[in-house]
């Protein structure tokens, strides 16, 4: 069981059972806060002073569109095998930027993911297109092919679909692209959450026509504070992107003159990345691999650690799906009622660990889109899921001694809730 002695384990938590949980009055489990990731580090500190040094070398103020961020735009086109790259401001301009390169007809329908951003369903509307919601797959927060063909099925209006990667969790893209091409619609992938992540060995990002990263300080990948990238395997697509990224500069010509806006092809707003974002970008990108190894390294230890659990499972994958979490979901078992569910969760957020017991980003639940769209179809599938799920929160700075602390807090919850139930 990894650098974790089962037997110590077995021993912390008997003792641990025999103490009230926090919602009975009982002592948190832990008082000092777990690690930060340390983003911010003196190595980042140091790539920011080579953009600095380069530009003073070069007499020149720190521009945007230069050296740092073609160097950063290259190397994540090799990461991903190929394709044209630009990095914009943040991830749900990368994904208004996607749609908008599609070029759909005002008030087009676009299928999305029952579980997204705000961000990137703000995107669909603020582009001018309707979203259309596809259910996940039962016990999932991803869609699956069956789910995707049923809503074409029902609605042949779909013209494209915005499709996200839940958690680290690829979707299986060569089966939804294949019904994607059946019925002719177009296919943005939304990799924010899972940079890095493979299905049979092609990385995310790069089966549909166009794809959306966010590369804010929590995602696997960062540029900082706040970023985005979009990735498209058509050089066509590139420069118009490019053009819609800044103001509809039209790079594409040969004869452009960046001093005459009466050449520019229409109005646009200044969406481009800076020279310190890419640069922070270059050094995070270069460690991606470490990144997502070090993360399956903390979710194999809770699965070990969880291995006695009659309540709680981690979510199993086919092995043609490589993650990159960003969170790691657990099921909670059907022998529950939703009462009991809710009172397990309400045990476990008072533990005060690093826990999310109620993902709310199921699209149908928002209050502002059911007065937007009245008549807008619940997604069951993701809302079940929800209810019975909890998300760990943790990164690739968690010791095993987190990953414990998590695990311990879980069972002492489970624990509890066995008692009341006597299941």
């Amino acid at each position: 069981m990894s650098k974790i002695d089962n037997k110590l384990f077995q021993q912390k938590l008997k003792i641990l059972l025999t103490k009230p949980a926090v919602i009975d009055g009982g002592l948190p489990l832990r008082e000092n806060a777990f690690p930060c990731r340390d983003a911010s580090s003196p190595r980042a500190l140091d790539k920011v002073k080579q953009v600095f040094e380069h530009y003073w070398q070069k007499n020149q103020d720190i521009p945007y569109q230069a050296d740092f961020e073609e160097t950063y735009c290259k190397a994540f086109s090799a990461y991903h095998s190929g394709g044209f790259v630009d990095a914009v401001s943040s991830g749900s301009v990368a994904v208004y930027l996607a749609l908008a390169v599609l070029d759909l007809p005002h008030g087009s329908k676009i299928g999305i993911s029952p579980v997204t951003d705000p961000g990137a369903v703000s995107a669909v509307l603020l582009a001018g297109l309707v979203p259309i919601i596809v259910d996940s797959a039962p016990g999932d927060f991803n869609i699956s092919a069956d789910t995707l063909n049923a809503a074409l099925i029902s609605d042949p209006e779909i013209k494209a679909t915005l499709l996200t990667h839940v958690g680290g969790i690829p979707l299986n893209m060569f089966d939804i692209m294949a019904v994607a091409k059946q019925h002719s619609v177009e296919v943005v992938e939304d990799c924010s959450q899972a940079h890095g992540a493979e299905v049979l060995g092609k990385k995310v990002g790069t089966f549909g026509r166009l794809a959306a990263f966010s590369t804010m300080f929590t995602k696997n990948h960062s540029t900082g504070s706040s970023g985005g990238v979009v990735l498209c395997s058509s050089e066509k697509d590139y420069w118009t992107l490019r053009s819609l990224a800044d103001r509809q500069k039209p790079f594409s010509d040969p004869a452009f003159d960046p001093r005459d806006p009466g050449c520019f092809l229409g109005p646009g707003l200044n969406f481009n990345s800076n020279e310190i974002a890419c640069a922070l970008g270059s050094l995070s990108l270069g460690d991606l691999d470490e990144t997502i190894s070090k993360r399956q390294e903390k979710v194999n230890l809770m699965r070990d650690l969880l291995s006695q659990s009659s309540l709680f499972s981690l979510l199993t994958f086919p092995d043609n799906l490589k993650p990159s979490y960003f969170f790691c979901t657990l099921s909670i078992t059907e022998k529950l009622s939703e009462s009991e569910v809710n009172q397990l969760k309400d045990t476990l957020h008072q533990e005060g660990v690093s826990l999310n017991v109620n993902y709310k980003y199921v699209v149908s639940e928002w209050n502002w889109m059911k007065k937007l769209f009245p008549r807008m179809p619940l997604t069951t599938n993701a809302s079940n899921f929800r209810k019975r799920s909890i998300n760990v929160l943790f990164h690739e700075k968690y010791s095993d001694a987190d990953m414990q602390d998590l695990a311990l807090a879980i069972l002492r919850a489970e624990f509890r809730m066995i008692k009341e139930t006597d299941i």
